[in-house]
């Protein structure tokens, strides 16, 4: 794992670390989830297949395409590319658009923007890592050295485990055992985020936009507590509006296309067009056909 830290803390590290026994490495590593090896040496990697991946996509449109083969941050095996990876996911789960400034947003919003490198970073990712034409093959690289880096860590907790009370000598082994090979046979399974993980990502940037410290990412609209709450309007999003009969929906949505027809965004100027459809009931059975009340077609100047 790379951490950053500095040249004298580092060389204080190492030498403590050199002064350990095997077993207290192996201990040591079990202890904080990383596999290190006894002889102190990286665990594997391929720094310039991450930053291979990284470059396509914060450049490209490879984010659908690697997700499928690196669905975990962790697959990751330096630390700033690992962040800047996990920025890049939660980015895309916002539906805001990948690239170097919307990334950076995201890990300045965690406080994690020192800790990948900065901007600086980024832009040295995305100004020096030659082309890649086939992202999906230094995605596998990367994945393949993520299950060793697994395989290798879960041998060091296991090794640890030995060290000390392991129990019954039978269950010991097959545990060790499944777990070894299920690493060795199996893909790792993608990482599960919470609903109340997600709740808090939310709610974190819900609040920030609510006291000016940063800007939703969408077309605002005409009401700010809307554009505040909901990140504005995206050009690919949809917005459904739900209400009882007479709550202004209609008002509502009409004012919103009112507002933004005509802008431009993106580089696209933008066309609104306007529906309202009241549903009515009949025996019992909700039907909308003939309901439309009116359909206006918007052009703002």
């Amino acid at each position: 794992m790379t951490v950053g830290i500095d040249e004298r803390t580092e060389a204080r590290l190492r030498g403590y670390v050199q002064r350990l026994t095997p077993a207290e490495r192996i201990r040591m590593a079990s202890m904080l989830g990383v596999s290190v090896d006894v002889g102190g040496r990286e665990p594997p990697h391929n720094a310039e297949a991450e930053a291979a991946v990284l470059d396509s996509v914060l450049t490209g449109n490879a984010f659908d395409e690697v997700v499928e083969i690196l669905p975990d941050p962790d697959a990751f095996h330096i630390d700033a590319h690992r962040r800047i990876y996990a920025a890049a996911l939660t980015t895309h789960r916002l539906g805001r658009p990948i690239d170097v400034q919307t990334v950076a947003a995201v890990l300045s919003d965690r406080g994690e923007l020192d800790a990948a490198g900065g901007v600086a970073e980024l832009a040295r990712i995305v100004g020096t890592t030659p082309s890649v034409s086939n992202v999906a093959a230094h995605a596998r690289i990367v994945r393949e050295k993520w299950r060793v880096r697994s395989l290798a860590g879960e041998c060091s907790a296991i090794a640890a485990e030995a060290y000390g009370d392991y129990g019954e000598t039978g269950a010991f082994l097959s545990n060790a055992s499944s777990k070894v090979s299920e690493l060795a046979e199996g893909e790792r399974v993608s990482r599960v985020q919470m609903v109340d993980e997600i709740g808090r990502e939310r709610d974190a940037e819900i609040l920030a936009q609510w006291r000016g410290e940063r800007e939703p990412w969408g077309m605002k609209g005409s009401h700010e507590r809307f554009h505040v709450l909901t990140q504005g309007h995206g050009l690919t999003e949809q917005t459904y509006v739900a209400a009882d009969t007479g709550g202004g929906k209609s008002a509502f949505a009409l004012q919103e296309a009112v507002h933004l027809a005509g802008r431009v965004y993106q580089g696209q100027t933008i066309g609104a067009g306007y529906m309202s459809l009241e549903m009515k009931s009949a025996k019992g059975k909700v039907s909308m056909a003939g309901s439309a009340s009116f359909v206006r077609k918007l052009v703002k100047d």
